[in-house]
C-alpha cells in the first residue's frame, strides 16, 4: 500500500514541526517520529483508524502526541488529508 500526503497535511506537518523547534517547546523529532510510527502502522493495516461518519475520512492518533491523522483509503493507497490538532475544531474541515 502507498502512502501519500496532500500538500495541506505535509504544511501543517512541517508548520507544527517548525513551531516545536522555534518555541522551545521541544524537539520536533520525537513527534515527527511518532508521525512516521502511525503511518507505518496504517500502511500496515489501513483500516485501523475508525471512519468519521459521514465520510470517506478516517482518523488515527499520532502516540504520546496531541495530533491527529485524518487520512482516506483508496484503492492506490493511503492519503493523509489533514495533520491537526486534537483539540482543534478539526471536524469542520471535513
Amino acid at each position: 500500500m502507498q502512502l501519500q500526503w496532500a500538500k495541506t497535511a505535509h504544511e501543517e506537518l512541517f508548520r507544527t514541526a517548525d513551531f516545536l523547534d522555534a518555541e522551545g517547546i521541544g524537539s520536533s523529532t520525537p513527534m515527527l517520529e511518532a508521525v512516521l510510527a502511525a503511518t507505518s502502522l496504517l500502511v500496515q493495516h489501513p483500516q485501523a483508524g475508525p471512519a468519521i461518519l459521514g465520510s470517506r475520512i478516517r482518523k488515527w492518533p499520532v502516540a504520546d502526541h496531541p495530533f491527529l491523522l485524518l487520512y482516506e483509503v483508496d484503492r492506490h493507497g493511503i492519503t493523509v488529508v489533514r495533520f491537526v490538532h486534537n483539540r482543534s475544531d478539526w471536524q469542520s474541515l471535513l
